[in-house]
């Protein structure tokens, strides 16, 4: 079962577009696919179809993003953290999507140190300015989790538990993703 914290619109919509143009500047790669077992990461349309630019961990945004892993985990997970990877800012045009998968690291079969343990969301993009593109958790049921309710909307949850984003039918959708680390589970 899926587990997660989450703020309903907790950074203003004039943040949102600021964090969003200044993004945008950054150099553009397509998002790739972890390979699994062996397997460098690849470039897989069918699994991922996103353009990302990395978010300089300097930014200001970062150690926003970063305060709010902090605040999930003291109040919720209680997970022993240590640090965090570059954020992501990921752009879904149409067409775009990102199938159900994990946020865990593995290497020759064995979850690499340190671990991926909590995963960040954050929509930037109005809802009203897009189709589709809805963030996903599977929690065991039939009826999937939805956490990001609106602009500026921030999802704290497990790195091991499963989510998607759906396609994005019309619009652009814009978000943050960043994940924290720390020791391997024990």
């Amino acid at each position: 079962m899926s587990r997660y914290y989450s703020w309903d619109k907790i950074i203003p919509k004039a943040e949102c577009e600021r964090i969003i143009d200044d993004c945008k500047k950054g150099v553009e790669e397509i998002g790739m696919v972890e390979g699994g077992k062996d397997v460098e990461p690849t470039i897989s349309k069918d699994y991922r179809k996103t353009n990302l630019r990395w978010v300089d961990n300097s930014k200001l945004i970062t150690k926003l993003i970063y305060g709010f892993v902090h605040e999930a985990n003291d109040s919720f997970f209680h997970y022993d953290i240590t640090n965090h990877l570059q954020m992501q800012f990921s752009e879904y045009v149409v067409g775009g999507h990102y199938k159900y998968h994990k946020d865990t690291t593995y290497v020759s079969g064995k979850e690499v140190s340190p671990c991926r343990k909590l995963s960040v969301s954050v929509l930037l993009s109005d809802p009203k300015d897009f189709k589709g593109g809805e963030f996903l958790m599977y929690d065991g049921e039939m009826k999937p989790l939805k956490p990001l309710k609106g602009q500026g909307s921030v999802v704290v949850f497990d790195s091991r538990d499963f989510h998607k984003v759906e396609p994005v039918t019309s619009g652009v959708r814009y978000s943050l993703v960043m994940w924290a680390t720390g020791p391997l589970f024990k």
